[in-house]
């Protein structure tokens, strides 16, 4: 998992202080989630921050990126793809 650095951190202290952040510390909320309600909050808050215009290097931004990290790390361990290799026929078999 991506660590934060400073900067992040202290934004994400700050943002504790905002509307619509959800968490206790900026440790809390880089730690893995590990319950499906914590992971939908998460989706919630970052399709509320994709509707809005997010400015590069800005609180939004740095919370939207960890978010997005998090996000990513649950869904890599709980809907594990594993590698295959298939052949073109077998997908055209599959898409008739």
């Amino acid at each position: 998992m991506k660590k934060p650095n400073n900067e992040t951190i202290k934004a994400m202290v700050e943002l504790k202080a905002g509307d619509g952040v959800k968490f206790n510390n900026a440790n809390e909320l880089f730690g893995e989630i590990t319950e499906n309600e914590i992971y939908e909050n998460h989706i919630k808050r970052i399709f509320e921050l994709m509707q809005t215009e997010i400015k590069p290097n800005s609180k939004e931004s740095d919370e939207l990126e960890a978010l997005s990290i998090l996000v990513k790390n649950y869904e890599d361990q709980i809907y594990r793809m594993d590698k295959q290799t298939v052949s073109r026929e077998e997908i055209m078999k599959a898409l008739e």
